[in-house]
């Protein structure tokens, strides 16, 4: 898991964020699954809030299945928080299902993302 952080005042929304993705991990590691991550990063201000992710690992012994990159990243604009843009790496994302283990190689890959406030599991 990451390690503790200090925030800034000019980074307090940042740090915010990255204390509700450290908990919706360490949630899905409550639930059992496999999780684990580099160093989370945040950024961009004033204008966006960019939130990075290194060696992000998720895997579901339930189904077998799992997925690890060597980082993805959120980007939204700053008055905007709901309208993120999730970032893929150019670099291998790994794809498994129990023991077929498969790789992905994209170009510019990302989603778009509307989320609404309040908690996902409500």
């Amino acid at each position: 898991m990451a390690q503790p952080r200090s925030c800034g005042l000019d980074a307090l929304l940042g740090c915010r964020g990255l204390g509700r993705l450290e908990s919706w991990f360490a949630h899905q590691h409550r639930l059992g699954w496999q999780v684990s991550y580099g160093p989370l990063s945040t950024g961009g201000f004033p204008l966006r809030h960019v939130t990075g992710i290194a060696q992000p690992v998720l895997a579901d012994p339930m189904t077998g299945a799992a997925w690890s990159a060597d980082w993805i990243a959120f980007d939204s604009p700053a008055l905007l928080p709901g309208a993120q843009t999730l970032r893929f790496p150019t670099t291998e994302q790994r794809f498994s299902v129990f023991d077929r283990t498969h790789t992905l190689r994209a170009q510019h890959m990302q989603a778009a993302l509307q989320l609404a406030p309040g908690l996902a599991r409500s």
